[in-house]
């Protein structure tokens, strides 16, 4: 007699494989295998933020390796490096180089982040382990900064922002997120009006995204007022004032635009004119073209004051200085064309009287090739204008001190073209001394530049319309130099918050070309480690971005 079939019963617990059915156990072996995954995972990232090297070791794996920040995107690696834990960094090369160029949400690698560190917090090591293991440096962000433009300016990533952004675990709910929940839109803009609200405090909130980007437009047109009030510039300032609210607009300590515009025409100070510039410019050599007296006022944050000088001095006196306004315009251009490598434009604008001129940081041409390590470009202006080698910038150093304390063959190249290593500078420091001691080399500080001079007006007597309605907006952004000037004592409360928004109303191409070059402009070159704006470390690309979007309202 045969035995009756076998029948499989769904319930029982039985091998997933076929021919058998799986079971209700499996499912829930799956889920909780999940779970125990899901709860690894956010001890390794903890533990790594924390910088528990043990914690760390005992949890690594090739998965836990890519498991990445559910609001960033940052892998363990970017999140080791930001946070500075150089034990835990080698721990996660020595395992695994599978993450070594993985990207975060910003498009940023660990070595984007390692660069800002570079610069910043004056420490290579990072930079340089990620690069012997073999990460990219020619890898572009979201908004196409290499590793490479980072380390060259460090300002172009926010450290503290990006590790407030990849705090782990996630806090449940920040203050500011209460805030937006329990305030409407219109108490915000009125905040703003009244000079009670910051937005450069204001993190990104997924959810309010919106709107924190038209409270940040907002705050920008309030902070272009009061530039074109400090700058008289009453084109800009009709074009921002389009509304009757936007008059009433409050700084901190409740003054609105008129009482700016009174303050800077007291009668101590006419027209916002201190006694002792107008009696420097007045006496300054026209005959024999000397810059000098112009370029020290540029240089301590005055440039304002020499265009009302100017104009309150003689004919010969205002041509001087457009003179000298348009020496500045070719020094820019020969800094865009260093930037670039494009050695034709080099050639066609830079003579003697360009090599010699200074910039609003103190900083002559040689010096400013010297900053951005271009040496085929330093070996051809030193060849061709030997005369110059040797001129200093305002802190008493020669090309030679800055190149001292590079790891390239500049300073060897500039010794061999003449250059005289026994100069010493303000602080009695050699070039030949800071080569032995790279470490002496102390950054500088810098005035805080107020509107520099070449912002001209239709009232102007040199405005001429016909040129300038013949340029294209490109060279009107080249031409310009008022950058670093005209926003400087906003930069550190609407960069970040406004970026998105800038990059969707700027064209790509200008962020290419105009914002990488004119960021030069904006604040101190960063040599190596040692040289970094002083006091705002974060925010040497700012005013850049604030110009060009103010003069993208202007033009459309």
């Amino acid at each position: 007699m045969r035995p009756p079939p076998l029948v499989l019963n769904s319930a029982m617990d039985t091998p997933g494989t076929p021919p058998n059915i799986p079971g209700r156990s499996q499912k829930a072996t799956v889920k909780k295998r999940r779970e125990s995954i899901a709860t690894r995972a956010r001890e390794f990232l903890s533990a790594v933020v924390k910088g528990n090297l043990l914690e760390v070791s005992r949890k690594m794996s090739p998965q836990a390796l890519k498991i990445a920040h559910p609001n960033t995107g940052s892998v363990a690696l970017i999140l080791a490096v930001l946070n500075g834990h150089k034990s835990i960094v080698e721990a996660i090369l020595e395992y695994s180089l599978n993450t070594l160029n993985m990207h975060d949400n910003d498009g940023r690698t660990a070595l984007h982040y390692a660069a800002a560190l570079y610069g910043l917090s004056q420490d290579p090591t990072l930079y340089f382990l990620l690069l012997e293991k073999g990460a990219k440096d020619n890898l572009p962000d979201t908004e196409g900064f290499t590793a490479q433009d980072v380390r060259n300016n460090p300002g172009l990533i926010d450290l503290d922002r990006a590790r407030y952004a990849n705090v782990y675990p996630v806090p449940r709910e920040t203050e500011w997120e209460v805030r937006f929940a329990s305030k409407s839109a219109e108490e915000f803009k009125e905040d703003i009006i009244n000079g009670l609200l910051d937005m450069s405090h204001v993190p990104n909130i997924p959810e309010h995204l919106d709107l924190i980007k038209q409270l940040t437009l907002l705050q920008s047109q309030v902070f272009g007022i009061w530039d074109s009030v400090a700058a008289e510039d009453d084109r800009s300032l009709k074009q921002l004032i389009c509304e009757k609210q936007m008059g009433l607009v409050r700084d901190r300590d409740g003054r609105t635009p008129l009482h700016h515009a009174y303050i800077s025409h007291e009668a101590d100070s006419p027209e916002g004119l201190e006694p002792d510039v107008l009696s420097r410019i007045q006496n300054i050599d026209i005959k024999n073209r000397d810059y000098t007296v112009l370029e020290q006022l540029q240089i301590e944050g005055k440039g304002d004051q020499i265009w009302r000088a100017a104009k309150r001095s003689s004919e010969r006196l205002s041509r001087h200085v457009q003179e000298f306004r348009q020496l500045q315009n070719r020094l820019a251009a020969a800094i865009d064309a260093i930037e670039k490598d494009e050695k034709k434009r080099i050639d066609q604008s830079v003579d003697e009287e360009v090599m010699a001129t200074r910039d609003s940081r103190g900083m002559r041409l040689l010096h400013i090739a010297v900053l951005q390590e271009k040496h085929e470009i330093v070996e051809h202006l030193a060849l061709t204008f030997p005369n110059q080698i040797d001129l200093t910038d305002t802190l008493g150093r020669t090309a030679l001190h800055y190149a001292a304390c590079q790891q390239n063959a500049i300073y060897d190249s500039l010794v061999d073209l003449g250059a005289r290593k026994d100069l010493p500078d303000q602080e009695g420091i050699t070039a030949e001394e800071y080569r032995q001691n790279p470490t002496r080399l102390i950054r500088p500080s810098s005035a805080v530049s107020s509107v520099m001079l070449r912002s001209m007006s239709t009232d102007d007597e040199f405005f001429d319309p016909v040129y300038d309605k013949g340029r294209s907006q490109k060279q009107r952004c080249q031409g310009s130099l008022i950058i670093k000037d005209m926003f400087q004592k906003t930069t550190e409360r609407v960069f970040y918050p406004l970026l998105p928004l800038l990059q969707l109303l700027i064209p790509y191409k200008y962020w290419q070309k105009c914002i990488k070059r004119a960021s030069f402009h904006s604040s101190l070159s960063v040599l190596e480690l040692f040289m970094v704006f002083e006091g705002i470390d974060t925010c040497i690309n700012i005013n850049t971005l604030l110009l060009l979007f103010l003069y993208f309202l202007q033009e459309n």
